[in-house]
């Protein structure tokens, strides 16, 4: 929640990549010293948490994917000199590769909470590349319908608080919303 306040897209980009590290120090018991401790290690960690928590062959590749891309999120961020192409950090494959990294990482938080709250059994489902996806919601109207202005006057409501809205979230609950409302 705190990542998708933040007035940038870098900054939300490196709080949700530490938000893994915080998580596993928590889990570890290794609470973050301002001296270098290379006793502790993400990736370790990582790894120490899938041995205990998901440790099913489903998960096999998923713990790869998991540290490339809070790698990738937290160095390009904590180190923005750092340029990973020609096209620099707001390059379109780079706000591609950003983007769906952010979404696996959510993702996986999500299966983090279940694990530790004693859930078995978990089947990783992760989305496909956001560019894949089709249109959340899709708004038409119908010209025979006896209630014109009502549709019109939801539609005009849907947009105003959609073209208002400031974050993905925000975004997300007014559609939920509105197709709570719908049915």
């Amino acid at each position: 929640m705190e990542a998708s306040r933040q007035q940038s897209q870098q900054a939300q980009e490196l709080l949700l990549a530490t938000v893994l590290e915080a998580a596993l120090r928590s889990i570890d018991e290794r609470p973050f010293t301002p001296k270098k401790d290379n006793s502790w290690n993400v990736g370790k960690s990582l790894e120490n948490f899938f041995n205990k928590y998901l440790s099913s062959e489903e998960w096999k590749g998923i713990r790869k994917q998991v540290m490339e891309a809070h790698c990738y999120l937290r160095d390009r961020n904590a180190h923005p000199d750092w340029l990973f192409n020609q096209g620099g950090s707001l390059s379109e494959d780079e706000k591609t590769k950003s983007l769906n990294s952010m979404i696996l990482l959510s993702r996986f938080y999500g299966y983090m909470i279940l694990a530790l709250a004693g859930f078995k059994n978990l089947q990783p489902n992760f989305p496909t590349p956001h560019q894949t996806w089709e249109a959340m919601i899709t708004i038409t109207t119908a010209s025979h319908l006896n209630s014109v202005n009502f549709q019109h006057s939801v539609v005009d409501e849907l947009h105003k608080q959609l073209s208002e809205a400031k974050t993905y979230h925000a975004k997300t609950i007014i559609k939920r919303n509105f197709n709570r409302s719908m049915m």
